[in-house]
């Protein structure tokens, strides 16, 4: 019987976690950090980088499986408010999904034309509101179009198998 009271304040904290989520998610100004906050890090397993693996952290340790230490209670109050909770889980996932890509190419989506930046190599084309991407790399994409499309056309992938990763960021299509 003592299980069953520890069972529902799990799934009660999940619950709790996933609310503030969708209300963080519903609000982005929420996630924006105040002028002259200190931020932590978000490094929460010492490795030198905010990765998917510290968020994962976060997210055990807000629903109660683990608990953390202090350098990683510190590291996770990403927000700068003092509390580590839901706010500063999905401000560490849109950190982690910002990370800036150092050898992308970057693709602008607007309705007045598709530009493309840093394509040395000459592996995107751009006709009207469509852009294609014809080899593997790193690729960030921004912006709004209607009626885009980024089309994904690798000739010879046993030639080029490495992969295409598209980073977007904000993009409405």
């Amino acid at each position: 019987m003592k299980k069953q009271p520890h069972r529902y304040m799990r799934k009660t904290a999940a619950g709790m976690v996933a609310l503030s989520m969708l209300c963080a998610a519903a609000i982005p100004c929420v996630l924006a950090m105040p002028a002259g906050a200190a931020s932590a890090s978000g490094d929460l397993n010492g490795d030198g980088s905010v990765t998917a693996a510290d968020a994962a952290i976060l997210q055990t340790a807000l629903l109660g499986s683990s608990k953390l230490t202090a350098q990683q209670y510190a590291n996770a109050d990403v927000t700068g408010d003092g509390a580590v909770n839901g706010l500063d889980l999905s401000r560490l996932r849109q950190m982690i999904a910002t990370v800036p890509v150092s050898d992308a190419i970057a693709i602008h989506l607007s309705d007045s034309g598709i530009t493309v930046e840093g394509d040395t190599k000459g592996v995107t084309a751009v006709s009207g509101k469509t852009v294609t991407i014809s080899a593997s790399g790193n690729y960030t994409v921004d912006g709004t179009i209607t009626d885009g499309q980024i089309l994904v056309n690798v000739a010879d992938p046993t030639a080029d198998s490495d992969a295409v990763s598209l980073y977007l960021q904000g993009v409405t299509l």
